[in-house]
């Protein structure tokens, strides 16, 4: 316990803090795959019997106790902010390594789950869409926006966003006219 007073004490390194929360979450927002909600939905509502805010509050208090424990590590120790480094300095080289390579496993399968299921629920509405080159085309979006910088992407931030919202608006608003003249809407 001594030694991580210690080390939560000293804040000798420090990083340049150049992006505010609205910067980070639309960069948050830009960067998952607008299809990434609806992903984990059906599973979910399949699971709870279509009881899907129950698990998703349990969520966001699990993410806010994650936000939490960042700002207070970045505090203290303002080297980095990864996973690695504050679970090293408090914990010990050998956990932070553990913690290390499954934050590497989890950057490496999320979008590769994210990007295979966007691309099949693609397919479903374009079934002659090739399912390859999908994939292909969303993770070449997805390295392209992590490529460009951080900083030139939460300057575009508001304006991805608010146009994604804005195809997305604009085509339910397509399909549910279509349902309705078809004869399957309300």
């Amino acid at each position: 316990m001594w030694r991580m007073h210690t080390i939560m004490t000293v804040n000798t390194n420090t990083y340049n803090k150049s992006l505010r929360l609205f910067d980070l979450t639309t960069y948050g927002l830009n960067f998952m795959i607008p299809l990434a909600p609806a992903i984990v939905y059906g599973a979910i509502a399949h699971i709870t019997k279509s009881s899907v805010s129950i698990p998703y509050m349990i969520g966001i208090i699990g993410m806010f106790f994650t936000v939490y424990s960042f700002i207070f590590m970045s505090k203290r120790i303002a080297s980095s902010g990864s996973v690695f480094t504050y679970v090293s300095k408090t914990l010990g080289k050998h956990l932070g390594w553990f913690a290390g390579w499954l934050m590497i496993i989890d950057y490496l399968l999320s979008p590769a789950i994210t990007t295979s299921s966007a691309s099949s629920y693609i397919q479903q509405y374009f079934p002659h869409a090739n399912f390859t080159l999908l994939v292909i085309l969303l993770f070449a979006i997805t390295t392209t926006i992590a490529a460009v910088g951080i900083k030139l992407v939460s300057k575009l931030g508001l304006v991805m966003f608010l146009a994604g919202e804005a195809v997305a608006i604009l085509a339910m608003f397509v399909w549910g006219n279509i349902a309705i003249q078809n004869g399957s809407g309300l």
